[in-house]
C-alpha cells in the first residue's frame, strides 16, 4: 500500500482520510457469533494491529499523521 502510495504521489490529505476511513471502519466492526466480551477483545486487537500498520504505511510514504483535536 505504502509502496502504491508513493508511486502515484498521493496527496497528504488523501492518505489521511484513507487511513481514517480504515479507523472509522474498525471502530465500528462486530463478531457476530461470540460473547460480547470476547468479541470485543478480538476487536481491540485487529484495531491495535490495523493502527500500526497505518502508522508504518504514513511513516514509509514520508507523511506524518494528522495532529488530532
Amino acid at each position: 500500500m505504502a509502496l502504491l502510495q508513493r508511486l502515484f504521489g498521493s496527496p497528504q490529505d488523501t492518505i489521511f482520510k484513507s487511513h481514517e476511513k480504515g479507523r472509522k471502519m474498525q471502530r465500528s466492526e462486530t463478531i457476530p457469533g461470540l460473547d460480547p466480551v470476547k468479541a470485543d477483545m478480538m476487536m481491540a486487537e485487529v484495531q491495535t494491529a490495523v493502527e500500526e500498520m497505518l502508522s508504518s504505511i504514513e511513516e514509509m510514504t514520508g507523511v506524518r499523521k494528522k495532529p488530532e483535536g
